[in-house]
């Protein structure tokens, strides 16, 4: 059976308000002193639909504007890095401010299949305000249109399965919706046992790693890798203290072999990968090669997500594999953290840089 699609991504699909401390002037005193007190330093809060709209309108001047969502830039990148692949995404779009693109004109600009993300315009899009104060990001998230995605899936499972029964790899990310983990977790375990040729990545997200860890390791026995930050990481592992990376990974990953599965931990100084394929959990060290000045980052959102996107581009190249996946990821994260995830036109180079390398 010939593949329709190289990469579908399944995620939430938001307007991203991002406020730098470090930007704003004397004159906004008042709102500096609101956000210091409203946002808890490195937290995550899933907030109404009320506090959505209230945050909106006091943040609508000061922060910077842009379509987001995980799973969303991660197949930006990938769009951007390899304009030959063929891409979809399965989603919700709500409106969205007037001042920002639609998800639609976004996905067609890039060539990127969006007959399978549904719009509902009487509802805004998913909306994730972020506060960053020196090395801390606070958000608050609230889901918007996303929580309409497991109606959706109920009522389109079969054309969904259709969709994922014909694609290379799937990649999968955190929703906030009531039910979510569950209802993915079904699913991906009905795709593992009917198309054992499908690569299945999650990247859970620290929400769903310290609200849902039971499902999350579950889902973790039916997929290929498992992308996690640290934090994510010492939530999973179920301890905020442990001797070394590995006894966390052996936590995460069980006594038993698991030949399919890849952890890759982000660590702060470097990457981790874990496996378990013999009973015995075993790792490699990735360390950068190239590194950046504090004064030559320019803004860090978003550089996980732009490193999963130079991960799967690898993925799903022909003739390329993890080594390469991991090489590229790391200057993707680069590139992105001098000019932030929304200007990714390096992204073909980086990749054309690392063919020319392989061939």
């Amino acid at each position: 059976m010939t593949n329709s699609f190289d990469l579908v991504c399944i995620g939430a699909l938001n307007v991203d308000f991002v406020v730098r401390r470090s930007l704003l002037n004397r004159s906004q005193l008042d709102t500096v002193k609101r956000l210091d007190d409203s946002f808890e330093p490195g937290a995550e809060e899933r907030i109404s639909e009320a506090d959505a709209v209230e945050l909106t309108g006091q943040l609508d001047e000061i922060a910077t504007k842009a379509l987001g969502g995980s799973a969303y830039n991660v197949i930006r990148g990938v769009a951007a890095a390899w304009p030959q692949a063929r891409l979809a995404y399965l989603g919700i779009a709500g409106s969205v401010p007037k001042d920002v693109t639609n998800f639609k004109e976004s996905f067609a600009s890039l060539l990127i299949d969006y007959q399978y993300v549904h719009e509902y315009f009487d509802e805004m899009s998913g909306r994730c305000f972020s506060y960053v104060y020196d090395n801390d990001r606070s958000m608050k998230v609230a889901p918007g249109a996303n929580n309409r995605f497991m109606k959706v899936l109920d009522e389109k499972r079969e054309q969904i399965i259709d969709l994922l029964s014909k694609t290379r790899h799937l990649h999968l990310t955190s929703l906030v919706s009531d039910g979510a983990p569950e209802k993915l977790y079904e699913l991906l375990s009905h795709l593992r046992a009917n198309f054992p040729a499908l690569t299945i990545s999650v990247d859970p997200g620290f929400r769903w790693c310290k609200k849902h860890r039971d499902i999350v390791l579950k889902i973790a026995e039916l997929v290929d890798l498992l992308l996690l930050n640290w934090r994510e990481f010492k939530y999973l592992a179920g301890a905020s203290d442990f001797a070394n990376e590995e006894v966390g990974a052996a936590r995460i990953l069980g006594a038993k072999a698991k030949p399919r599965l890849l952890v890759l931990l982000k660590a702060p100084e470097h990457l981790i990968l874990f496996d378990n394929m013999t009973g015995k959990v075993r790792s490699r060290h990735h360390y950068p090669t190239d590194f950046l000045k504090r004064s030559e980052i320019v803004d860090d959102t978003g550089a996980g997500d732009a490193f999963a996107a130079g991960l799967l581009t690898s993925f799903i190249f022909p003739n390329l594999g993890l080594e390469d996946g991991v090489k590229l990821g790391s200057a993707f994260a680069l590139e992105t953290m001098k000019v932030s995830i929304y200007g990714i036109t390096s992204y073909t180079k980086q990749f054309s840089k690392l063919r020319n390398k392989r061939y």
